[in-house]
């Protein structure tokens, strides 16, 4: 049985999904058993594609899809360099606009 589903570029898992996040954010990953204990598909399908997540490292979808493991997608990242991606839309609106927000005193920092 076929566990994905290509829209545009990404690759979606179909399989079993799990609610994972940082600080509970509980947004959805697939997940996928290897061996005996279930693993995160998407750092399964980067480690394949690029060998082993360096030490201290996260995986960031590019895509902002959790939900894809399309390798194109994904890349190594600190955890202070994810969040800074996940909100990148909200941190150029505010530099935008002038206000500064957490996130855009955060952009602009470095």
């Amino acid at each position: 049985m076929a566990r994905l589903q290509l829209v545009g570029d990404c690759w979606l898992w179909t399989g079993a999904i799990r609610a994972h996040g940082a600080n509970g954010s509980g947004e959805p990953y697939g997940g996928i058993r290897v061996g005996a204990t279930v693993r995160l598909v998407h750092r399964v399908a980067y480690e394949i594609a690029n060998g082993p997540i360096p030490a201290g490292f996260v995986i960031d979808h590019l895509c902002r899809n959790t939900l894809c493991f399309n390798p194109e997608h994904l890349r190594s990242v600190t955890t202070r360099e994810n969040a800074a991606g996940r909100d990148r839309a909200a941190v150029l609106d505010a530099l935008d606009r002038g206000r500064r927000t957490r996130w855009a005193r955060y952009a602009e920092r470095g």
